[in-house]
Parts: structure tokens; sequence; C-alpha cells
């Protein structure tokens, strides 16, 4: 279960429509299946981090190339909120109260790693079956 709350904790944050909604576990599935963009049912790590960097995109909502604390807390759920603010200080490495693309992508990408029991960069449907 907090399995699935990290790796829901993470989609949040690489969801289109849900940023502003926030994320249920069983929303989690459908988010995973939204990276899988060339549609063999898998998710390669390689998508994962692809969708998460259109994501900053997304989430950068006047185009400035960095987040500001006030947008970061708009990618995520009333009930994520005491995440976000500790995730953004994590991710802000640099502690100057925005996060840009840089320090955005080489944040570590924790919930794939985990949810990637056989660390072969890929999230099988076996795998993604701990999601439900």
């Amino acid at each position: 279960m907090k399995l699935a709350y990290l790796f829901t904790s993470a989609l949040t944050l690489i969801a289109l429509p849900a940023c502003a909604q926030g994320v249920t576990s069983q929303d989690a599935a459908t988010l995973v299946g939204q990276a899988d963009t060339n549609g063999d049912g898998n998710v390669s790590k390689a998508e994962f981090l692809e969708r998460r960097s259109e994501a900053f995109q997304d989430l950068d909502a006047d185009r400035s190339g960095s987040l500001t604390a006030a947008e970061f807390e708009l990618a995520v759920s009333q009930r994520m909120k005491r995440f976000s603010s500790r995730a953004f200080a994590k991710v802000d490495t640099d502690g100057n109260g925005v996060i840009s693309q840089a320090e955005w992508d080489q944040s570590p990408p924790r919930a794939f790693d985990k949810l990637d029991k056989n660390s072969d960069g890929v999230l099988t449907s076996t795998e993604r079956a701990r999601l439900k």
C-alpha cells in the first residue's frame, strides 16, 4: 500500500489532467498506461522519464523554464500538500525557491525503481499489478 502511495505521488507529477485534481491509487494504472508510448503493454524507464520530463513543461504555467513553489503546489492534490513541500525542497537542490529543468531531471525516480522489481528498466504488467 505504501508503495502504491509513493508511485501515485510520482504519477501525480506526470499526469496532465490529474495534476490539478490529484490521483488516487486506482488512477495509477491508467497513468502508467499513458506513459506506455509505444503501446507494448510495458512502461520502460525511458518512457516514464520522457513523460515525466514533458510534465515539467505542463507544470511550468508561465513558461519561465523553472517551477515556482506556487506552480509546483498546483500540480499536487490537497491530499498531497505535506508531500509537496518536502518534495519541492528535495528537488530544489540549490535552495533558490524554484526548480530548474536540470534539477527536475536529476531528481531520482524512486517510485519507478521500487516497482521495477527485477531492475530491467521496464514495468511489466505483473509489476504494475502491484498498484491495484
